[in-house]
């Protein structure tokens, strides 16, 4: 027996469901840069992830009765062998049908008589906890806010989700907290998908969380964030970048090496933002208030959108830079930039 994936599922009641699109046809690279990567790179790479010319999304909320849900990543399954689509994050994302029928059999399950499914591992990343995830809190229909939201235990017990715990919008909620090994059976749950890149949400989430800082106070300050070799996509002659970061009065962070209230504050006064593609970027939200200048660094075969998207959803003036080709050496990324290239964009910021 294996599964099957159904997509609309007639138990699936959708009560609010938007297919929609964004186009944008802003080229996100300088003119001379452009024709520099045209030269050097197949023009394919660039369109990488669909390019930078549109994006499509779906928004929904929709009910279902008598499902089962995976603790692992919460995909919700019906009868014996059956996953719900919808609930599927990503594509790789599956669950064991051997240790779901064990479970099943034995009655090794918690039933629950009504649930809103938050979220399992997708918030564990901050890009997809700001844009994916936190933002089903202001789309949650029907249910009382003493309906349990469902929650892993990792995410829950995350640094991200307990900073944010502090906010009205969050604490306020019952929320239930799932363990990795526990299955649950839910009479009626509750499944939420809200749209990407949606500035109105994007918005309400930092004005929510910019109210415990006086951003008025301090002066604006210029970023440049890194990232350390253990975690991936660095660059290799970043040393020589320094003299001329220094020259301009660029802070350059580590993400990783301070607290995420430290990060906020910071990019709440950002005027410019310069860092390698990497979910701290999801961070220029907090400096809307400012119309930061977004400049992002990332490898000619490497070209994921997702902060042109967000930048776009904002208006900020982004660019993207492209250094060389991404080399793997000991299970760490990394790429050149050329050095003067990316010294006059800086400079002239």
């Amino acid at each position: 027996m294996i599964w099957k994936i159904i997509e609309k599922h007639p138990d699936l009641i959708f009560i609010d469901k938007q297919i929609n699109e964004i186009t944008c046809d802003i080229n996100p690279l300088l003119e001379d840069e452009a024709d520099i990567q045209f030269i050097n790179f197949k023009k394919e790479n660039f369109q990488f992830n669909n390019g930078y010319n549109k994006v499509h999304f779906v928004k929904f909320n929709a009910f279902i009765k008598d499902v089962y849900v995976d603790p692992n990543f919460f995909i919700l399954i019906k009868k014996r062998n059956i996953l719900i689509k919808e609930s599927i994050a990503f594509d790789w994302y599956r669950t064991s049908y051997k240790t779901y029928v064990y479970n099943v059999l034995l009655r090794q399950y918690e039933k629950i008589e009504e649930a809103v499914l938050f979220d399992a591992k997708v918030g564990l990343n901050v890009f997809h906890f700001y844009n994916d995830i936190l933002p089903k809190l202001m789309l949650v229909k029907a249910f009382s806010l003493k309906t349990p939201f469902l929650i892993s235990e990792e995410l829950f017990n995350s640094k991200l989700f307990q900073y944010h715990l502090q906010f009205d919008r969050v604490k306020n909620i019952n929320w239930k907290i799932v363990s990795k090994n526990v299955y649950l059976y839910v009479k009626n749950l509750q499944l939420i998908k809200t749209s990407e890149y949606d500035f109105k949400i994007l918005k309400l989430i930092a004005d929510d969380i910019l109210q415990k800082f006086d951003t008025k106070k301090f002066k604006k300050i210029k970023l440049f964030i890194n990232r350390k070799e253990s975690t991936g996509r660095t660059i290799t002659n970043f040393k020589e970048l320094i003299p001329l970061l220094d020259k301009h009065n660029y802070i350059v962070l580590y993400l990783e090496d301070i607290s995420i209230e430290q990060q906020i504050e910071y990019f709440s006064r950002a005027s410019v933002i310069i860092g390698i593609h990497g979910a701290g970027l999801t961070n220029m939200i907090f400096s809307y208030r400012n119309n930061p200048k977004i400049l992002e660094i990332t490898a000619s075969d490497f070209i994921p959108t997702h902060y042109y998207w967000l930048a776009n959803s904002f208006g900020f003036n982004y660019q993207l830079f492209l250094g060389g080709i991404l080399k793997v050496v000991n299970h760490k990324s990394n790429f050149d930039v050329d050095i003067i290239r990316l010294g006059n964009i800086i400079s002239s910021f």
